[in-house]
């Protein structure tokens, strides 16, 4: 019984992972009628930069996910500045 649950918990966050991914892709897409994919680019260097903060350097989950929400910030506002205007 506790495989099931952890294997429901695991899936179902996997799945609304997927979910705000997906409607990323349809309010940009909607809003600009293009389609872009730096959304998921972003999303991948979020998984990147939160498995660096906590399995490298060690840091706690709540530290990491904070240090991870500003890098990723600050990284998408570069690009719109940079690169889309």
């Amino acid at each position: 019984m506790d495989i099931f649950l952890q294997l429901t918990v695991s899936g179902l966050s996997t799945g609304m992972i997927y979910a705000l991914a997906a409607a990323g892709f349809v309010v940009i897409y909607k809003a600009s009628d293009v389609i872009n994919f730096a959304q998921g680019d972003l999303l991948l260097l979020g998984t990147y930069l939160i498995f660096f903060a906590v399995a490298q350097t060690g840091l706690p989950w709540s530290v990491g996910v904070l240090v991870t929400g500003l890098l990723a910030v600050a990284v998408a506002l570069a690009v719109e500045r940079l690169v889309l205007r």
